[in-house]
């Protein structure tokens, strides 16, 4: 699933920057993959580096979270970063409502509209447009704010993504 989502950004009209990080990622999880299938073997360069076994030094567990953190937005001076459930989009009159279950609370974070915040998607189950009421399913989010509740980035992740 990552892997689709780093090859669609690699490919994109991204900034340089952007596809240039998602392209080392896409390396990295290649890797990853190679050593796998050579049975805990990590071949660099043509010579093995053994990662299992009673003499070798076992390479550190790959935390499956670590490459999606890696491209997630980095907060603004000022902002928050947390990863919570999107549970519901209430629009108003005045403007736009993200509600967002986290593990200390509910947040209800605001926009004036859409246009104003960046979303980003990097599950492949979310498309497509984002409107408002209750979501179903609901979705796992990472959220970017400034203190006063103000929005200012919403991206779309994995369920099994673990902030830290």
């Amino acid at each position: 699933m990552a892997r689709e989502l780093l090859e669609v950004v690699a490919k994109s009209n991204e900034e340089e920057q952007i596809r240039g990080h998602a392209e080392q990622l896409l390396k990295e999880i290649r890797l990853y993959e190679d050593a796998k299938r050579n049975g805990g073997r990590l071949v660099v360069d043509s010579e093995p580096v053994l990662t299992s076994g009673p003499n070798s030094t076992k390479a550190p567990e790959t935390d499956p979270s670590v490459y999606l953190r890696e491209v997630l937005r980095t907060p603004g001076e000022g902002e928050t970063q947390s990863q919570g459930t999107l549970v519901k989009i209430e629009c108003e009159p005045k403007g736009i409502v993200f509600v967002v279950q986290t593990a200390n609370g509910l947040l209800r974070l605001r926009t004036a509209t859409f246009e104003d915040i960046s979303i980003t998607t990097y599950d492949p189950k979310v498309a497509g447009e984002i409107t408002c009421g209750a979501r179903k399913p609901e979705n796992v989010v990472i959220v970017c704010y400034l203190p006063n509740g103000v929005l200012k980035s919403i991206e779309f992740v994995p369920a099994d993504f673990k902030l830290k």
